[in-house]
């Protein structure tokens, strides 16, 4: 009679992998802007002569929330987000890559860590509000959570 080994057990999760999953669940991607180019009826109260646009996402929740922020006084203006649905890929390395038609578009490496590093952004989310220009310095990233 022949006995098989029973099959190995699967390993147990080490110590280093069970104590950092990617965490990055809400974060702020901040463009500045010269306040000149943004439409007066948007521009949010304050002198600063650069505005900042912050997208903030919350990937639990499906969520996009836009404001339009003086950084002298941190006046804020919110701006309706259009209607769009957040779809959120985690994938190796500890990258998050998400898309919200008509708003942003980015890539995030290190996820998993304490400094996560915007890689990638696309804005329609810009033209859309009427923002003069094209180009903006390279946006960045705020973890909020």
């Amino acid at each position: 009679m022949t006995t098989h080994p029973s099959p190995p057990s699967p390993p147990s999760p080490s110590p280093i992998n069970a104590a950092k999953q990617p965490s990055l669940d809400r974060f702020t991607i901040v463009y500045r802007a010269a306040r000149q180019s943004i439409p007066a009826t948007l521009a949010p109260s304050g002198t600063d002569p650069v505005i900042e646009l912050h997208i903030g996402l919350d990937a639990r929740r499906d969520c996009v929330t836009l404001c339009l922020v003086d950084p002298s006084t941190q006046a804020c203006r919110i701006v309706n987000a259009p209607e769009t649905s957040v779809s959120v890929v985690l994938s190796k390395g500890g990258w998050l890559h998400l898309d919200a038609p008509g708003v942003l578009s980015c890539s995030i490496a290190g996820i998993a860590t304490d400094s996560p590093e915007l890689v990638y952004a696309k804005a329609e989310i810009l033209g859309q509000l009427g923002l003069i220009g094209g180009r903006f310095e390279a946006p960045t990233l705020k973890s909020d959570g």
